[in-house]
């Protein structure tokens, strides 16, 4: 889902292209989680909460989308001197890998922060792991460093308490 129309006509696309299966939808989050709660065993915000006025109500979203011991994946930028210097200075302004004014760097969020928000919803931190991309040799991989890119993955427990 994406609230993006463009954005969905390249995936669907893409999905016609290489007989993917996906199934695409211009939607919020709050919409599908009001329309199929507790439907899902994965969750997956692949680049999206940095973006997002409220990011304790789109945890919360998928936190209702999500089956009980379902699986969120965010993966997200940290807001350290080091992303605003390689994703923001860099990829926007240096290389143009990313258009210029796609982030700002108040939006990211630091891996505590964002175990704390999604912990006040009900969401327990199981992992949180480093990413890094190289715009040269177009390769990704994980790292311990997180601090430019990271994954954090989620539990949808019961019993986890909510503060």
């Amino acid at each position: 889902i994406d609230l993006n129309s463009k954005l969905i006509e390249i995936g669907e696309a893409r999905n016609i292209t290489n007989k993917l299966g996906i199934s695409y939808e211009v939607c919020s989050s709050k919409q599908l989680a009001a329309t199929q709660p507790k439907e899902f065993d994965l969750v997956v915000c692949f680049e999206l909460i940095e973006h997002v006025q409220d990011v304790e109500g789109l945890l919360h979203d998928c936190k209702n989308l999500l089956k009980s011991n379902g699986l969120l994946v965010v993966s997200t930028i940290n807001r350290t001197m080091a992303a605003l210097l390689f994703g923001i200075i860099a990829a926007e302004k240096i290389l143009k890998i990313v258009p210029n004014g796609t982030h700002s760097h108040d939006q990211f969020i630091k891996p505590n922060e964002l175990a704390n928000l999604a912990r006040g919803v009900g969401l327990l931190c199981q992992d949180v792991s480093g990413f890094s991309y190289n715009p040269f040799s177009r390769q990704a991989k994980f790292s311990k460093s997180v601090s430019i890119n990271y994954f954090a993955t989620f539990l949808n427990s019961n019993n986890v308490s909510k503060n």
